[in-house]
C-alpha cells in the first residue's frame, strides 16, 4: 500500500472515530439505535429482557420532525425545547412478550405503573445519583412485544459528559436493581447531522 491510500485510510479512520461524520437524518437515527454504538443496552435477567435506550436531543427532534433534510436552523431551534433534561426509553419484556401492556392486572399495580414508578428510576453520573424527572409508561394494550418507559433525568452540563449508570428497583417484577450501564466514550462518539 503506497503512503497517499495510507494517509487516507488513517484520515478517515480517525474521522470515523472520533465523531466528527456527518449523517443525514434518518442515518443519524439508524446510528443511535444501533447496539453496536453502545447508545442501545440490554440486559437479561431471569425471564425478563430489558432494553435501555439513550436518546440524544438530536435524535429526538428528527424522531418529530421526521424530515429527510433538516435546516440548521429548524434544528437548533427544535434542540432548545428539549434542554434541560436527558431521554431514555426502557423497553421492559418477558419471553418475547409484554409485561404488563393487554393484561388484566391489578388496579395497584395499574396505579404503580401510571403514578408511582417513576420513583423507581434513577440515573449515576459520578458523584451525583439523579431522580427521574419526566416518566410515561406507554401501554400499547398488547400491541407490542414489550412494555415501553419514556424517562427524562436532569441533564449534564455539556462540558462534563460522565459514564452514566441506570438504575431500576423492579420490585414490581420480583426483580432487585436492575443496573445499566452507558459509557461517556459512546456519548463523546455520537455523530453530527447534515443540515441544509
Amino acid at each position: 500500500m503506497n503512503i497517499s491510500k495510507l494517509i487516507i485510510l488513517t484520515s478517515l479512520f480517525f474521522s470515523w472515530g472520533c465523531g466528527e461524520k456527518e449523517l443525514s437524518p434518518i442515518e443519524f437515527v439508524q446510528w443511535v439505535e444501533n447496539p453496536k454504538n453502545r447508545l442501545l443496552v440490554e440486559e437479561q435477567i431471569e425471564n425478563y429482557r430489558f432494553k435501555l435506550q439513550y436518546q440524544p436531543a438530536e435524535y429526538l427532534v428528527v424522531n418529530e420532525l421526521r424530515e429527510e433534510e433538516l435546516k440548521k436552523e429548524v434544528l437548533e431551534k427544535s434542540m432548545k425545547n428539549k434542554e434541560g433534561l436527558q431521554y431514555y426509553t426502557l423497553k421492559m419484556s418477558m419471553n418475547n412478550s409484554a409485561v404488563f401492556s393487554g393484561k388484566l392486572i391489578q388496579d395497584s399495580v395499574l396505579n404503580h405503573l401510571n403514578y408511582h414508578m417513576k420513583d423507581d428510576f434513577y440515573l449515576v453520573e459520578g458523584e451525583d445519583t439523579l431522580s427521574c424527572k419526566l416518566f410515561h409508561y406507554e401501554n400499547t394494550n398488547g400491541l407490542t412485544p414489550y412494555d415501553a418507559f419514556v424517562l427524562g433525568f436532569e441533564s449534564s452540563p455539556k462540558d462534563s459528559i460522565r459514564d452514566k449508570t441506570f438504575l431500576f428497583k423492579a420490585g414490581i417484577v420480583d426483580l432487585e436493581m436492575v443496573k445499566m450501564n452507558i459509557k461517556k466514550t459512546a456519548i463523546e462518539n455520537i455523530p453530527k447531522i447534515k443540515t441544509l
